[in-house]
């Protein structure tokens, strides 16, 4: 009871103990009022989802970053292998120039010994003419010794018979005594005159037997002289025929290499930009392959021309004598102007080709200004995804359109946040989880984006 009592006298009035709670609560700061915390947790809900919104959205960028990056690589492995295509195409075609320059070697080493016989064939051509008009000499002047000896003989049977009608006249014989008389002087005259008339015959006929010898052995030698001759020229004419084959198609290779190079540069505009130090190299080895290959070719067709020349005129001063020679000679200037024409042609295709190759050049040239125009986007997109705005990749003459890409992107990204997310006190730490869960995420994604870093700077 009196516990009880005391605990009455203790305990304050229901108004004084609201008192005291209301100042405790103004003094904690904090309002007991059920609104206030309502609203609060409302704000700290929008809050939260307006950070989840941001992640998402910066989650949504890290996969296009990657989708980007792995498109790189499989750029980079394409152009990898186009470019060792390359490379195995210009060594073959360094080594069928290598082939081609020994065959051209090869071809006036076989010309030069071809002119070497020629000169030797015509030598022994000119000594068999002389033979053979050394042998017509002799049969003329063995004819003519035949016609004398014949001609002696008709004045000695004109003399015998004058000489018979004189001794008649003057000391006229009995016939008997005059034919007995007779016989033997006659018997003796005609004796000798027959071995005489034998003699002589037997001396034309040698003579006519060695001019016939002589002049079927020249007939034989001229015939040979002149197939080998015609079998030499049918030669030389099928390895002209030959290389100026070779030689086209030589430039359709080069031409299909040209094509094969516009295309690849068009469809990998990125990748020759990165690898233009090595296109540039490759582009002075084929430029000076085939300028090489062109003063090669010019200066075969001028020694062939040359030689065509020195020997047409050879072969009209052989050529010309009689029908027959001015026959072939006409059949040889038609084909000598048939080769000077495809000569002609040849050299128009050339041309053709090094104005293409011109053209291709500036186009190489202009792809090469857009390439790098699009490594500096690439670069700077690949730093704004990293968050490295103020990097040190960032080269001082391009601030002004770096700045008008990072405003860009800047505004890209407030127009992907959310609207009414205003930027709030907990706004900050958005860069710091970004970038701590960018760094700590994908080290694979991290690595693509410095290897395409630095094959920009490549």
């Amino acid at each position: 009871m009196d516990r009880y009592d005391e605990d009455a006298a203790l305990a304050l009035p229901a108004e004084v103990d609201d008192l005291l709670q209301q100042t405790v609560g103004r003094m904690l700061e904090p309002c007991s009022c059920q609104d206030h915390w309502e609203v609060k947790f409302a704000e700290a809900v929008d809050s939260q989802r307006q950070l989840q919104e941001q992640v998402y959205v910066l989650l949504r960028r890290l996969e296009e970053a990657d989708l980007r990056c792995s498109k790189s690589r499989e750029e980079a492995s394409l152009n990898a292998q186009a470019l060792k295509r390359q490379v195995a195409e210009t060594q073959r075609l360094a080594a069928e120039c290598k082939s081609l320059t020994l065959d051209c070697e090869a071809l006036t080493q076989e010309c030069t010994r071809l002119e070497n016989e020629c000169n030797l064939y015509h030598n022994d051509r000119e000594v068999f003419m002389e033979v053979a008009d050394e042998a017509e000499e002799r049969a003329a002047q063995a004819e003519d010794r035949a016609d004398e000896a014949n001609r002696r003989m008709e004045e000695l049977l004109q003399e015998l018979e004058n000489i018979r009608g004189c001794t008649s006249v003057v000391h006229p014989l009995p016939l008997e005594d005059s034919d007995e008389e007779d016989v033997p002087a006659l018997k003796l005259k005609l004796a000798e005159m027959e071995s005489k008339l034998q003699r002589l015959h037997e001396e034309a006929d040698a003579a006519r037997s060695c001019v016939d010898v002589e002049n079927k052995k020249a007939r034989e030698l001229m015939k040979e002289q002149n197939l080998q001759l015609e079998i030499m020229l049918s030669e030389a004419n099928q390895r002209y025929e030959d290389t100026s084959a070779e030689l086209k198609r030589i430039q359709e290779v080069c031409s299909a290499m040209e094509d094969a190079r516009d295309e690849m540069s068009v469809s990998n505009m990125v990748s020759s930009a990165i690898s233009a130090g090595v296109v540039k190299a490759l582009e002075q080895e084929r430029d000076e392959a085939i300028s090489s290959l062109n003063l090669q070719f010019k200066a075969i067709l001028k020694r062939m021309q040359g030689e065509f020349r020195s020997s047409r005129e050879r072969l009209l001063k052989k050529w010309t004598e009689g029908e027959v020679g001015r026959e072939r000679m006409k059949v040889a200037e038609k084909g000598m102007k048939s080769l000077l024409m495809e000569a002609d042609a040849l050299r128009h295709e050339v041309a053709i080709c090094k104005s293409s190759l011109d053209r291709a050049q500036e186009q190489i040239h202009l792809l090469s200004e857009e390439n790098k125009e699009l490594r500096l986007l690439l670069k700077i997109k690949c730093n704004s995804c990293l968050g490295y705005s103020n990097s040190a990749f960032v080269s001082r003459g391009n601030k002004l359109t770096i700045g008008k890409l990072q405003n860009e992107l800047a505004g890209d990204g407030d127009e992907n946040l959310p609207l009414g997310a205003a930027r709030r006190s907990l706004t900050p730490l958005r860069i710091s989880a970004v970038t701590h869960g960018f760094c700590m995420g994908d080290a694979d994604c991290e690595a693509t984006i410095e290897l395409a870093s630095r094959c920009c700077f490549m």
